[in-house]
């Protein structure tokens, strides 16, 4: 906020006179809507962080020690890639990256196997405008109605977390020790 109100105070040059860098009808222009729902996803993941449930949920999952590791890894990167369609990406892994190292030590994996693949299927969301700050701008335009988004991004979510696991999966199939 201290941020957004210096650029109401700073003045540029501008022809012969100094303007400031916004102005009161910018205000109006801004999709607040999207910006308060990063925001939420922001608190979001330091609450769950903050309460200890990062800790309570890993351990729940213990579970899944007795899956293959395929299925584990595939699980774990199909749900950061729908999770991250709900709240901005950052959130996501900044929630299930805790989460995810606690699991791997719980059910004995390199904690590397997991975190990896969830970190990068964080960054893949493609349905809705909350989960990334391109998706927030193709929707801002109101030229790509969000029905589009949402069967498009469908199809590109199944497909990224097919091939985000598979490549995972067999990176550290062929590393030695793990």
């Amino acid at each position: 906020m201290g941020m957004s109100i210096l650029l109401f105070i700073l003045h540029v040059p501008h022809n012969s006179e100094r303007i400031p860098l916004l102005r009161l009808q910018n205000i109006f222009q801004i999709p607040w809507d999207i910006l308060l729902l990063f925001g939420g996803g922001f608190a979001l993941a330091e609450g769950i962080q903050q309460s200890g449930l990062v800790e309570f949920i890993g351990s729940k999952l213990q579970f899944l020690d007795n899956l293959s590791p395929w299925l584990v890894l595939y699980l774990l990167t199909v749900s950061a890639t729908i999770f991250t369609e709900f709240t901005s990406n950052t959130s996501v892994a900044t929630t299930l990256l805790p989460i995810t190292a606690v699991l791997a030590t719980t059910i004995h994996f390199n904690p590397l196997f997991l975190m990896l693949p969830v970190t990068i299927a964080s960054s893949c969301a493609f349905m809705l405008p909350v989960s990334t700050p391109p998706n927030a701008i193709v929707f801002g335009t109101r030229y790509i109605p969000i029905k589009t988004m949402v069967g498009i991004g469908t199809v590109l979510v199944v497909t990224v977390s097919l091939l985000v696991s598979l490549y995972f999966y067999f990176i550290f199939y062929f590393i030695p020790g793990n």
